[in-house]
C-alpha cells in the first residue's frame, strides 16, 4: 500500500519580473532602458526629488535637510540607471548603438562626478 497522497505536481509558473528590474538585470531592450529609465525616468525623478527636497527645507528650514536628502537619492538614481543602460546595452539589433550607450553612460558618470565636487567644493 503506497501511504504517500496522490498529489499531481504543478507546473511551475512563470514570473513575470517588473521593468524596472528587467532593466536592472539587463533582461530589457537598450531603448526601453536608454529612454524610458535614462531620460524619462531622469526627468520625472528628479522633478519629484525636487519637490521634496523643497518640502523638505519648508518643513525643517534648513537647506542641509532637504540636500542631505536629495544628494543621496540622485546618486542612487544615477547609479540605477547607468547599470541598467549599461547591462542592457547588447539587447539591440544595431550593434554599434549599444557600444555608443555605453560610452554615453561613461560620459554621463563622469559629469555627474564634477557636478557633484564642483558642488560639494563650492559649498565650503
Amino acid at each position: 500500500m503506497n501511504a504517500e497522497p496522490n498529489i499531481e505536481k504543478a507546473a511551475p509558473v512563470a514570473i513575470r519580473k517588473d521593468f524596472l528590474t528587467r532593466c536592472w538585470n539587463g533582461e530589457a531592450r537598450l531603448w526601453q532602458a536608454f529612454w524610458l529609465v535614462g531620460v524619462l525616468g531622469k526627468v520625472l525623478f528628479l522633478v519629484a526629488v525636487a519637490f521634496v527636497g523643497f518640502w523638505f527645507q519648508s518643513a525643517s528650514g534648513s537647506v542641509l535637510v532637504a540636500v542631505s536628502f536629495m544628494v543621496p537619492a540622485i546618486i542612487i538614481f544615477v547609479v540605477f540607471a547607468s547599470v541598467s543602460v549599461w547591462r542592457c546595452a547588447p539587447n539591440v539589433k544595431i550593434e554599434p548603438l549599444g557600444a555608443l550607450a555605453k560610452v554615453g553612460v561613461i560620459f554621463y558618470v563622469m559629469f555627474m562626478i564634477f557636478l557633484f565636487l564642483r558642488v560639494v567644493l563650492n559649498a565650503f
